[in-house]
């Protein structure tokens, strides 16, 4: 589900949620779930700005896999592991240009029930048997495949998946999640199990500037984790005035994060439009969260109590949130040029002249005046069209709206009345705007906001619910609706073909089965309407194309299933098989060996002839929890004091840097040769090699004077203008070697143990941003190999770290406990001979080219030519360390 503009909004608001990941410093996680969606849409149309970009579906499968691949390698999970190209065509023409013959890929097709994700789909369990089979990382976890064929969301079945798991007594309350999606409500979603340590995964969005070509692989992309553990400690701050403004009940962080969430909807998602005036980037967040610190203490408690809205209290919130409306259209009236006195004489004349009946010759004219001022949120409408919504407006309305509404006070109120009214008329479409059009807008509004909420906390509450209108009503109008309905029926999901049929343009007919075309096209089929050729669009406010509204009409539910029935008997076998729903897969290692597993694209993609993937079948229905047995909030045992290695956290450094200034001798003697926790707030160990405290200056040259103050301002800067941090007066700066990974040993009493590794080159940080000691640290993958036997194990895969084999792969056959000697069968490849190229060289220029072109004129992929040329690490280093490396002595 995407919320435009909020990944972008939190991002700069909390600057040190995201860090990119680097080889070393990737958290050790549990589970790692994949949202597909983002992935095949990454790797079937990565050029959509190309008229001219063609790909086969072999291609798109293969880079989907590879994709997949590279992930789970940078992860490692422990436990589990989910532009309109006609108009750029029509432009290459006209400009001349030859197209390729073949048919462009429509990403429709990544829709459920459609050919390409049946085959996409058989595709994916081919990989998952594989990499079980055949890749030692992937044996010791449970590998769950959701498919097209079981439906809902990828992110909100994950969901399902993380409460089955919480309801089990026996679930870890410390299990670290990765969770990879491109959808801004991930955050939400994450923050939402109340899991303390969970963390996102996705790509590098850079905002702002010239838009530039997306990575060609994997390997190319930058990726950023956005821990959600941090993101809980910010909220605390963001609403810590509440810990001392709360008199009737406590201050619970999992509860006002629940809150959090629910105002996150009043801006708008894929299910319900935003509130009126309520825009991302128009500040609407913080607004509401004030609004929430000043409301809350009078509401007797929180108002999402674990997904159920409290009518009361959000009734409250709501009612304070409404004040800004008339405010922000008093503002907006004020803005425009002369606008208080040329709109209240537009509305005089206009209100006489519906009080008469009578039309004047420029009364047209007035009509349209009024409209182009009166637009919301400076959006542009047709002038026709709001001119002639606004004439029966103005002459159907009867004597008491009259007195009441139009009254010749002309206050501000009755202006914004008109303004509402006029909204109300022109946007929903509503002849007339009474208080029964009204209340239904506000409890049609409150049952989407609980339908949501339902959806994030308890599953799907109902299959057939959808908020019926293209906008939401204006907040001053959600009101007196304590006694909505906020019951659903589950009902039933769409069966592929229906789905289909529910969400496709007319354009995307032929993904459809060929009896189910005509009801898109046939003029005379009896749901035509719901396929507009052309319709229109609303920036409403917005300022991208991609914000519009769009507006064509809704699906009828009833009237689509009537009007599929009586095709359905045309289908072919093969599209009967299609029609129906599936089970999630479950996918475990196993010794034995079972059936060969066929591939449905042998020539790219061989057959499995040792089949070790064990597979079970999990209904649905089994990862629907019932509510009462939910475990909400954090769960007992949650060690949220302990510190978890790669999990930032703002603790264990006080917000404020202190003022006094730390004794030399005494930094020297604590911290030379110690290891320490660096890089507040994204810690990790380093050791340090040398201190620089700035009261020596006076004894440095000109130069040492110069770096050191560079250091020291690029520490600075990083912290002020990236992660929004003040570090204070820097007086002393740590070299410290960063830890690369750990390495197991022999130490003198033939005992294995492991020992850390850190880096040759050392990085300069501020004192004040490092941390001496933590006393809590879960490491609970270390020190477990004690012996030889349990290092390496006879049949584990290995690799030859010495000569004459280096790096070849290899298999334990036998170890000699006394001697300590392990014998190994090593599968020794022949290299090829350069003798020729070394003997030649002098013959030839060196010539550079970039891998893209290597790889072309090789005739193999970009990333197969990475993956033989392998990848070099360039690190900056400072000119003391360049200085002590030319000259050791």
């Amino acid at each position: 589900m995407g919320v435009p503009k909020f990944y972008r909004w939190i991002s700069e608001r909390y600057p040190c949620l995201s860090e990119i990941v680097k080889e070393f410093q990737i958290p050790e996680f549990d589970n790692l779930y994949l949202d597909m969606n983002g992935i095949i849409h990454v790797c079937s149309h990565p050029e959509d700005n190309n008229p001219h970009f063609r790909i086969t579906e072999e291609k798109i499968f293969a880079d989907i896999i590879d994709y997949l691949e590279f992930l789970f390698r940078m992860i490692k999970p422990q436990k589990v592991s989910a532009r309109d190209a006609q108009e750029l065509e029509k432009l290459a023409r006209q400009k001349g240009e030859v197209l390729p013959p073949e048919e462009r890929f429509d990403s429709n097709c990544i829709t459920p029930g459609t050919p390409f994700m049946v085959r996409l789909q058989e595709q994916l369990k081919y990989f998952v048997v594989k990499k079980v089979s055949q890749d030692p990382l992937w044996k010791g976890v449970r590998v769950y495949l959701s498919g097209h064929e079981t439906p809902g969301e990828g992110e909100h079945k994950i969901m399902d998946f993380i409460r089955t798991e919480r309801a089990d007594p026996n679930f870890d309350p410390n299990t670290r999640h990765c969770l990879y999606g491109l959808d801004a409500d991930l955050m939400m979603l994450g923050l939402a199990t109340h899991e303390p340590l969970f963390t996102l995964l996705r790509e590098e969005i850079r905002f702002g500037g010239k838009a530039k070509q997306r990575p060609q692989t994997p390997e190319e992309t930058t990726f950023h984790l956005l821990h959600l553990s941090l993101f809980r400690e910010y909220l605390d701050i963001e609403f810590s005035e509440l810990k001392d403004g709360l008199k009737d009940f406590e201050y619970n962080l999992e509860n006002v994060i629940d809150d959090w969430v629910l105002m996150g909807f009043l801006v708008g998602n894929d299910f319900i439009p935003h509130l009126p005036n309520l825009h991302i980037n128009h500040e609407a967040l913080p607004l509401l969260w004030k609004t929430y610190i000043e409301v809350l203490p009078e509401c007797g408690g929180y108002i999402n109590n674990g997904g159920i809205l409290n009518l009361e209290r959000f009734e409250k919130y709501l009612k304070e949130l409404s004040k800004y409306d008339l405010e922000f259209f008093s503002e907006l009236q004020e803005k425009k040029s002369g606008a208080s006195a040329e709109l209240s004489e537009v509305l005089s004349e206009a209100r006489k002249q519906g009080k008469n009946q009578q039309p004047a010759g420029n009364l047209h004219a007035v009509y349209q005046q009024f409209a182009l001022e009166d637009t919301l949120d400076g959006e542009e409408v047709e002038d026709k069209e709001l001119g002639t919504e606004l004439m029966p407006k103005l002459d159907d309305r009867s004597e008491d709206q009259d007195t009441e509404d139009y009254s010749e006070g002309n206050t501000l109120d009755d202006e914004f009345r008109h303004h509402k009214n006029h909204y109300y008329m022109t946007k929903l479409k509503y002849a007339r705007v009474t208080p029964e059009v009204l209340r239904d807008q506000a409890k049609g509004y409150v049952r989407g906001i609980q339908w949501i909420l339902l959806y994030y906390y308890q599953g799907v509450p109902s299959w057939s619910w959808f908020y019926p209108h293209h906008y939401a009503p204006y907040v001053s109008d959600v009101k007196d609706f304590a006694d909505v309905d906020l019951k659903f029926d589950i009902g039933t999901p769409f069966m592929p073909f229906e789905q289909l049929m529910a969400v496709l343009p007319a354009a995307s007919k032929e993904l459809l089965p060929v009896p189910y075309q005509n009801l898109m096209t046939n003029a005379t089929s009896p749901v035509i309407e719901f396929y507009p050729p052309d319709f229109k669009t609303d920036l409403n406010g917005k300022q991208q194309d991609w914000e519009a509204v769009v507006l064509i009409p809704f699906i009828d539910e009833n009237r689509l299933l009537e009007a599929i029935r009586p095709v359905c008997h045309l289908l072919t076998p093969n599209e009967k098989a299609r029609y129906s729903h599936g089970p999630h897969l479950l996918y475990e290692y196993v010794e034995e060996p079972g059936e060969p597993y066929r591939s449905i694209l042998p020539e790219a993609f061989p057959d499995i002839a040792a089949n070790h993937a064990r597979l079970t079948k999990v209904n649905q229905d089994d990862h629907h929890i019932h509510p009462a047995q939910l475990r909400m909030g954090i769960l007992p045992g949650a060690k949220l004091n302990m510190f978890f290695p790669g999990f930032p956290t703002l603790r264990h450094i006080s917000y404020r840097a202190s003022k006094s200034v730390p004794l030399v001798d005494n930094i020297a003697q604590e911290y030379l040769g110690h290891e320490i926790y660096v890089s507040w707030p994204h810690l990790y160990e380093a050791k340090v090699v040398a201190s620089k405290p700035r009261m020596q200056l006076d004894t440095l040259n000109e130069k040492e004077n110069k770096n050191w103050n560079k250091e020291r301002d690029t520490i600075e800067y990083r912290y002020r203008d990236r992660l929004g941090v003040e570090v204070g007066q820097t007086h002393i700066l740590l070299r410290a070697l960063p830890i690369t990974g750990r390495k197991y040993i022999i130490d003198s009493n033939e005992r294995i143990t492991m020992e850390k590794q850190f880096g040759a080159n050392p990085v300069t940080f501020a004192l004040q941003a490092t941390v001496k000691e933590i006393t809590l640290v879960h490491e609970p993958g270390f020190g477990k190999v004690t012996t030889l036997s349990e290092y390496m194990p006879v049949k584990a895969q290995v690799f030859m770290l010495g000569w004459p084999h280096y790096g070849c792969q290899g298999e334990v056959l036998r170890i000699d406990m006394q001697s300590w000697d392990v014998k190994i069968n090593l599968s020794i490849l022949e290299e090829p001979s350069l003798a020729y190229i070394v003997n030649t060289m002098q013959d030839f220029d060196i010539q550079y080219v970039p891998g893209f072109v290597g790889a072309q004129k090789l005739g193999i992929s970009s990333h197969l030519l990475s993956q033989l040329t392998g990848t070099i690490y360039v690190t900056a280093g400072c000119e003391e360390v360049v200085s002590e490396q030319m000259n050791p002595h």
